[in-house]
């Protein structure tokens, strides 16, 4: 997988619970925070968005099921953790149970003007 964000803090949930969606119920991306207590519902490709805080278009690689299987979290910290120490906790979390592995890289996309000629601008360059 390919993510356009750093790692976190390097503090993990005190009780995390990862399980499959139900398939009978609604498929929705469903996130919840509270200090201390994060509560997602979604794909793996959903929940390392939320994780690195990233656009679907910056992670590469995967297998098809990343997109497709849904997934509930629970994490509970230990203390009243804030919002970015959540995320770090679940890219621990994710990197753990999914065995996910990251890292960055720059890559060139192709952008259209509004005239619709075509260029080229590196990934992240913010133009």
């Amino acid at each position: 997988m390919l993510l356009g964000a750093g790692a976190g803090f390097g503090q993990s949930f005190e009780v995390a619970t990862v399980k499959l969606h139900d398939p009978q119920s609604p498929v929705t991306l469903a996130n919840g925070y509270s200090p201390g207590r994060l509560t997602a519902t979604g794909s793996l490709r959903d929940l390392m968005r939320l994780a690195y805080g990233v656009q679907d278009t910056q992670i590469a690689g995967g297998a098809g099921w990343t997109g497709s299987e849904r997934f509930e979290i629970e994490g509970r910290a230990g203390s009243a953790a804030g919002f970015e120490q959540m995320r770090s906790m679940l890219q621990l979390l994710l990197a753990d149970r999914f065995r996910l592995a990251t890292h960055r890289e720059a890559r060139e996309l192709g952008i259209r003007s509004g005239r619709g000629e075509g260029r080229t601008e590196a990934a992240g360059s913010g133009r």
